[in-house]
Formats: C-alpha cells, structure tokens, sequence
C-alpha cells in the first residue's frame, strides 16, 4: 500500500477486542509513514481501514457483505471467519500447540472472533471440500 500506514494499530495481537470506532481512532492517530504516494508499505490497518469503509457505504457488516458479495457468488460454501463453526470439524486442519490459547481445539472456528485489530486483513479461513 502507499498510504502511509503502518502496519499494524493493536497492541496485543489478532485478537485483541477494539471497536471499529477506536481501531479507526488509533489507525488516524498514528504518524504516518511517509508522504502518501510516494513510497510503498504493507499494511494490515490500511486492510482495516478498507473493511471500515465497507460497512459504512454497504450498511453491512464486514462479514455480511463478504457472505452476500463474495463468497456465496463464488460458491464458496467451506468459507468461515475465525469463530464461527461453519465447517465441519473434521474437514479444518489444527494447529499443534498453544491450546489453552485458543480453548479446547486450536482450529479457527474454535478461536476468538474476528475483531477490529484484525478485520480486513485476516480472520478468514476455508476447509478442504468433502469428497464423499
């Protein structure tokens, strides 16, 4: 991105719970980076900064609008955001380790919902298709 963000505007990590009010407080409280335009940065609070503007023109929430725009058009039925048990347990892989952070299983639908620390950048995750 050339906006000039930085990368990230939480303090704990992905799952810390901000508000969309206070992610875009932090996010426009930071210096930026350099002068938009003109140099190049990746940055996961331009990505919230996009999901914002999402459901503020929609009326949506940033996951509705995906289910409805994207990922019921593409077919995209094993499509789930962190927290929701929208896939069979069986068809997510898990990560090894690190279970007491995540509660019983360490697998996305098992982990904190997505909130504004990470909303736009990532909290989305698939399972293979069953072939049965």
């Amino acid at each position: 991105m050339s906006a000039g963000f930085h990368q990230y505007h939480d303090d704990s990590g992905d799952f810390q719970e901000i508000s969309r009010d206070e992610a875009l407080q932090r996010i426009f409280a930071q210096p930026l980076l350099f002068e938009p335009g003109t140099d190049r940065a990746y940055s996961n609070s331009g990505y919230s900064l996009l999901a914002a503007i999402v459901e503020l023109v929609s009326g949506e929430s940033f996951h509705d609008f995906l289910r409805a725009y994207l990922f019921e058009p593409a077919r995209m039925t094993s499509t789930g955001f962190y927290g929701e048990p929208r896939v069979l347990d069986e068809l997510v892989a898990r990560g090894h380790g690190a279970l007491a952070s995540y509660g019983e299983r360490n697998a996305p639908q098992y982990w904190p919902e997505v909130a504004w620390a990470l909303m736009g950048s990532g909290g989305v995750f698939g399972s293979r298709v069953s072939r049965e």
